[in-house]
């Protein structure tokens, strides 16, 4: 959420739905514009079950041998990639976050004279040069195409700022930047430009994490009868509900919704169950869970 801007769960997984032979299994759920939900990381504590099987002991500082405790854990790398694409693109393509992005800044020479291309390239190369300085991976693209097709190619791989320098750019000592996050220009004198890239960056990411939230907002929502929990999950939602607790319960959830399977509890919630019924059975429940539909 902090570096990449993407909204999730963090939620604690059923028993049934646990790394196989963990005490605990732990997972973040994101939420794709199809309002299914993808596991983007996962962490299991493991307890002492494996300790015991492969008999690793330490000896503990009042000289007594133990089993140890173990986790293992793994951020999904493919599935964060798949998610940053998903939550943050729109029709036109990618849109990355600064910090991440492989190019963070690309500089489009535009001239349409040959006489004009030696100022022009010497401009991109000067800025190029400054960016550098200061840590910033910035490319000028030079391939013999219309300014227009770099701009669409540009925009399509997702590089946060554009820099623009043309023959009014050189005249009147300016650069013009283009963030793919709003599709919105500005011009920037030459001597604030670095300061103002560095800018953006920031707001590039607020602007990305509030659009996210935004959305992963709107797909919340609760439940307390199965007609509310069916309609939630056909317009993809994720379900917040009273559970039972019951794997059986889950199951045949999970089978009439086409589905919607009970993801987990939230660890930084303090919902209580107590005196509510299962939204989807009507038994007493136990706990507060959250459903969805997921890859």
């Amino acid at each position: 959420w902090e570096k990449l801007g993407i909204p999730f769960l963090f939620l604690r997984r059923p028993p049934w739905d646990k790394f196989a032979g963990a005490d605990d299994t732990y997972a973040a759920d994101t939420i794709m514009p199809d309002g299914r939900v993808l596991q983007i990381s996962s962490t299991h504590d493991l307890g002492q079950r494996f300790a015991r099987a492969f008999e690793i002991i330490f000896t503990d500082k009042d000289g007594e041998k133990k089993y140890a405790w173990q986790t293992c854990y793994g951020p999904g790398i493919w599935r964060i990639v798949a998610a940053l694409i998903s939550v943050h693109g729109d029709d036109r393509g990618l849109i990355l976050p600064f910090e991440v992005a492989p190019i963070q800044v690309v500089i489009i020479p535009i001239y349409y004279k040959e006489e004009e291309a030696k100022q022009t390239l010497d401009k991109c190369e000067w800025l190029k040069e400054e960016l550098a300085k200061k840590g910033v991976r910035v490319h000028v693209d030079t391939r013999e195409r219309t300014p227009g097709w770099k701009f669409n190619d540009w925009e399509l791989r997702g590089v946060p700022i554009r820099a623009e320098i043309g023959r009014k750019e050189i005249t009147e000592g300016f650069v013009t930047l283009f963030r793919r996050d709003l599709m919105k220009r500005e011009k920037v004198p030459d001597s604030e430009v670095v300061y103002r890239v560095f800018d953006l960056a920031d707001d590039i990411l607020k602007v990305l994490k509030e659009r996210a939230k935004k959305f992963f907002d709107s797909r919340l929502v609760e439940a307390s009868s199965r007609e509310e929990v069916e309609k939630a999950l056909r317009s993809g939602m994720i379900v917040k509900m009273p559970f039972c607790g019951r794997e059986e319960c889950a199951v045949e959830m999970q089978e009439a919704t086409n589905g919607g399977k009970v993801r987990g509890t939230a660890l930084d919630e303090t919902d209580t169950a107590e005196g509510k019924t299962c939204a989807w059975c009507g038994q007493p429940a136990t706990q507060i869970v959250y459903v969805a539909k997921a890859y």
